[in-house]
C-alpha cells in the first residue's frame, strides 16, 4: 500500500510539473490573450457576464472601455450613447448614474442566460475581473479631459488589486496624466505605427508598454520596445495567421475578438517546447516506475 501511495504521489508530481503548459500566457514567450470587450461571442460586450463567460472560455484577459458620467461616476461602455446596448437613450456624459443604471441590456448575444445585465459601474466590473480571475485592460475613452482622469485616479487609489490592471487610450496624454497622478499603475502607450521618437516619448513619460498594430510592426518593433524595458501589444487580431505571427515575435500581448486562448500553444514554436515537456514528464515517469518497481 505505501508503494502505491508513493507512486501516486510521483505521478502528481510529475503531472503538476507539466501544469504551466496549461493557463493561457502562463509561458514566458507566449503572448497573453486579450479579449476585445469581454466574450462577445457567449454575452453582451462589456457586462460583468461577458467577463464571466471570459472566463469560462479560459481567457486571461479582456478590454473594457469607460466613460464618465454627468454625476462624476465612471461605467463601463464603448459607446458615448447608451442606445446601442440598451432599451434606454441618452448621452452618458449627459446621463447620471441612476439613470443609466435603469436601462438594460438588449442587444447582444447571450440574453436568454442573461436576461437582466446592465450598464456596470467600473467598480463593480473590476470585482467581477478579480472574481474570475480576469485581468482588465482598460481603454479610457476619449473626451475626457484632466479633472476626470484625477477622479478616475481617486477611484483606482483606492483598489488594492490595482497593479493588476492595464491603463491606455487613443487619446495618450489622458493615459499619461493618470499615470502621473498614479505612478504604479501599469499605462500603454496606444499608437498604430511605433518608432524611435514614440519609444523614446513612452521612455519620459514612464510608460510601461505600447499597444501598435500588428500588420504595421515585425519582430524588430517588438525587441526595440523591449529593449527600451516595456512590453508590447498588438491591437485587434482576428485572423490566425496573424496570431501565429504574434507568437514568433515575442510580444507580450494581444487584443482579438475570436483567437482561442489555447492558440499560442499550438504554433510550430510552441509545440516544440510542449514535446520537450512531455518527454521530461515521460522520463520522469519511468525513473519512478523503476524506483518502485524495479
Amino acid at each position: 500500500m505505501k508503494r502505491i501511495i508513493a507512486l501516486l504521489a510521483a505521478l502528481c508530481l510529475c503531472f503538476c510539473a507539466a501544469a504551466p503548459l496549461m493557463p493561457p500566457g502562463s509561458a514566458a514567450d507566449t503572448p497573453m490573450v486579450i479579449l476585445h470587450r469581454g466574450n462577445t461571442a457567449r454575452a453582451p460586450e462589456n457586462t460583468v457576464a461577458a467577463i464571466l463567460t471570459a472566463q469560462e472560455a479560459g481567457y486571461p484577459c479582456c478590454e473594457i472601455d469607460i466613460r464618465r458620467t454627468a454625476d462624476g461616476y465612471w461605467v463601463v461602455i464603448h459607446d458615448t450613447n447608451i442606445s446601442r446596448m440598451t432599451d434606454g437613450s441618452g448621452r452618458v456624459r449627459s446621463m447620471t448614474l441612476a439613470e443609466i443604471s435603469q436601462a438594460r441590456i438588449n442587444e447582444g448575444e447571450g440574453l436568454d442566460r442573461f436576461p437582466d445585465e446592465h450598464i456596470p459601474e467600473l467598480n463593480e466590473m473590476l470585482d467581477a475581473c478579480l472574481q474570475y480571475h480576469v485581468r482588465p485592460v482598460i481603454e479610457i475613452k476619449k473626451g475626457h479631459n484632466e479633472e476626470d482622469m484625477i477622479s478616475l485616479a481617486r477611484l483606482i487609489g483606492l483598489r488594492a488589486d490595482r497593479g493588476n490592471f492595464i491603463f491606455f487610450s487613443a487619446d495618450n496624454d489622458l493615459t499619461a496624466a493618470l499615470k502621473y497622478y498614479l505612478p504604479d499603475i501599469c499605462a500603454f502607450y496606444s499608437k498604430k505605427t511605433v518608432n524611435d521618437s514614440v519609444i523614446e516619448y513612452c521612455v519620459q513619460n514612464r510608460f510601461d508598454g505600447i499597444f501598435c498594430s500588428a500588420a504595421r510592426s515585425s519582430k524588430e518593433t517588438v525587441d526595440a520596445v523591449h529593449a527600451a524595458g516595456m512590453r508590447c501589444g498588438f491591437g485587434l487580431v482576428d485572423r490566425e495567421d496573424v496570431a501565429a505571427f504574434c507568437v514568433e515575435s515575442g510580444v507580450d500581448y494581444f487584443v482579438t475578438h475570436c483567437i482561442s486562448p489555447d492558440f499560442v500553444f499550438l504554433t510550430p514554436k510552441t509545440t516544440l517546447r510542449v514535446f520537450l515537456r512531455i518527454g521530461s514528464v515521460y522520463r520522469n515517469l519511468l525513473t519512478s516506475f523503476k524506483g518502485y518497481f524495479g
